[in-house]
């Protein structure tokens, strides 16, 4: 209220916390890669979010910090501004021109279960009325593909987790087409503003062998379905790391976030019994004063 703050509604209130750390002490927790909080963004939510029909995104984010964690977890922010000037003229020509898909990635096990799916849909849509659980089958925005693949390379090291010997066949759910540029609805600048580099950093859960052939579970494909080449994703990832700020937030610290205009994640961190990260996040679509 004191910066005159108009709160609205979390955009991804079906979601999950993304800050489970809040509710209970989590030993150790991965980073959170760059990212908008739009509502058909939703990690592992979107086949069957129903907010996934309108996406709404909140303009603007106020981080606060109650307690940092005990080692990492700085907040990180990157200047969707500056990543179009930066970015090699190829790469985001071709991105542009051929738009870009997010496709949700499912195995018989990994790199996460097909069983996955049919649970969430069952527990986010029957309880929704008839014509939504019609409208979530058959979306004809959404493209679903299917295919055998060999076994990764290192499947048969006795070291490796017996879930990679189920590594041999794929579905991929491809979600609308959209472009990865936007102009900023206040500057008129054109920003980057998509998610690949949080897909790309969900990869970081595999042992450094297994990260190609398992990759994530939800990833980047240009709008046509066909991948989009290795060198340039790397290139992006690079540039994004390049570019990011991180911040290492304290007590009563806030951080607002222009949503049009940055990207924002969160590094690793540990917590211990005694040191806890707790942090907080609201919305708002604009201030009052």
């Amino acid at each position: 209220n004191e910066l005159g703050f108009v709160a609205c509604k979390d955009p991804l209130a079906a979601r999950k916390s993304l800050d489970n750390e809040v509710k209970k002490v989590v030993p150790n927790t991965a980073g959170l890669g760059l990212h908008h909080d739009r509502s058909d963004y939703a990690p592992r939510n979107n086949i069957y979010d129903e907010h996934v029909e309108s996406p709404k995104m909140p303009w603007y984010s106020a981080f606060v910090c109650f307690k940092p964690a005990l080692e990492g977890g700085e907040f990180r922010i990157l200047d969707g501004q500056r990543m179009v000037r930066e970015m090699d003229r190829d790469v985001l020509k071709r991105l542009y021109d051929k738009n870009y898909r997010s496709a949700e990635v499912y195995g018989l096990w990994l790199p996460q279960s097909i069983m996955n799916m049919f649970v969430g849909w069952a527990i986010k849509v029957l309880p929704e009325p008839i014509e939504w659980k019609w409208r979530s089958l058959v979306n004809p925005n959404y493209k679903i593909r299917s295919f055998f693949k060999a076994p990764p390379e290192g499947w048969s090291d006795i070291s490796s987790p017996p879930q990679i010997l189920t590594d041999i066949w794929r579905c991929e759910v491809l979600l609308e087409e959209q472009s990865p540029l936007n102009r900023h609805p206040k500057t008129g600048e054109v920003v980057w503003f998509n998610n690949i580099h949080l897909w790309e950093g969900d990869k970081a859960q595999w042992k450094d062998k297994f990260k190609d052939s398992l990759g994530a579970r939800s990833k980047a494909v240009y709008g046509d379905g066909t991948t989009i080449a290795k060198e340039d994703l790397s290139h992006i990832v690079k540039l994004t790391e390049k570019n990011e700020v991180k911040i290492a937030m304290q007590p009563g610290d806030v951080v607002l976030v222009d949503n049009y205009r940055v990207l924002h994640g969160r590094e690793s961190f540990k917590n211990s019994r005694e040191q806890t990260r707790l942090h907080a996040v609201t919305f708002g679509q604009t201030f009052d004063g």
